[in-house]
């Protein structure tokens, strides 16, 4: 059973860098258009709303909470926050950051 998924994920690894690989573009994932990454979280708004709180940007991010906030003080996301208390996230906006 193991080897099946060890075979699953190594199939979806080589699908994803031959797509990756077909790109034309310096960074493939910077056009994401925000209806692609709204349309990926449906079903997922228990965990991620619309707005993230700091705890749950940071679990999106796969960073600490605190290294998140010195990024927002270093303008790391400068379109996707709402600063003040609470340090306040738009999902969709945060994503796209992200994978520039």
């Amino acid at each position: 059973m193991k080897n099946d998924d060890d075979a699953t994920k190594a199939a979806q690894a080589a699908m994803l860098a031959d797509l990756l690989s077909r790109r034309r573009l310096v960074d493939p994932f910077a056009d994401v258009p925000l209806v692609d990454i709204r349309r990926s979280f449906e079903g997922l708004h228990e965990p991620y709303p619309p707005v993230l709180n700091l705890a749950q940007a940071a679990k999106l991010a796969n960073v600490t909470p605190g290294t998140l906030k010195r990024k927002v003080s270093e303008g790391s996301f400068p379109k996707s926050v709402k600063r003040g208390k609470p340090l306040l996230f738009w999902r969709d906006l945060f994503v796209k950051e992200l994978l520039k």
